[in-house]
């Protein structure tokens, strides 16, 4: 179930630092489309990473079209549980393409990790993330 050449990728954060990696490891296993969600002022740093888009998070309508029209392979979500009020968990659930797409988070609520730990998040997992050993898996 992991990410193939040809996917489509959404990363939702796409302008901090694990949305940046996520942008770039995207393009580096030749992902097809790989739309970043962040703010406009940061378009052009996540387009320069890899992105092949930007939408804009603080802009309703063209994140509501993207939500109503575009569905995805692999969604990266590094903003979720950022603070009580950003959960993009139900708006990621309508851009899953099929079920081999999935919804992955690297936060989430407390609620997002129960049901991922307990098995009860079905496509939409939340991860953790060791970073002290990336240099190692990279070499």
């Amino acid at each position: 179930g992991g990410m193939k050449a040809g996917d489509t990728v959404l990363i939702i954060g796409a302008s901090g630092g694990c949305g940046l990696a996520a942008v770039q490891l995207a393009k580096g296993l030749g992902a097809s489309e790989i739309v970043g969600v962040c703010s406009r002022r940061n378009h052009d740093l996540v387009l320069k990473a890899g992105a092949t888009r930007c939408v804009d998070y603080t802009d309703p309508n063209a994140f509501t079209a993207m939500v109503e029209k575009d569905r995805f392979d692999v969604i990266y979500d590094s903003a979720t549980g950022a603070d009580k009020q950003t959960n993009y968990w139900p708006e990621a659930a309508k851009m899953l393409r099929d079920k081999r797409s999935r919804h992955v988070s690297s936060s989430g609520t407390y609620w997002q990790w129960f049901k991922t730990i307990f098995g009860l998040s079905g496509k939409q997992k939340v991860i953790f993330m060791d970073l002290s050993k990336v240099a190692i898996d990279l070499e």
